[in-house]
């Protein structure tokens, strides 16, 4: 059997739907409007930026409320996946 590279019938192409209903769908999703993580913390109230500025310098800030519960969440996410999947959490030494 040869391959000749023809598309499968069910395969949108333009011999077969308009143009049109392409684009109609493309402009018909809805746009997602993306946040950097700093604009987050501050929508939820997650952060203390003055704070973390006077101790730690221009980018520095402290995780308050949600923003700090929502770390700790990711985290707990991650290292849940990780043991499913037979990794053996290690947490360094400290001197």
């Amino acid at each position: 059997e040869e391959n000749d590279n023809s598309i499968h019938d069910n395969v949108v192409n333009s011999n077969n739907i308009k143009r049109e209903t392409l684009n109609n769908e493309v402009d018909n999703k809805k746009k997602i409007k993306y946040y950097y993580h700093y604009d987050l913390l501050r929508k939820i109230g997650g952060a203390n930026f003055k704070k973390g500025i006077q101790v730690a310098g221009h980018r520095g800030y402290y995780l308050t409320g949600a923003g700090f519960l929502l770390h700790n969440a990711i985290l707990q996410y991650a290292l849940n996946f990780l043991v499913n999947k037979k990794y053996i959490p290690v947490y360094p030494p400290f001197f």
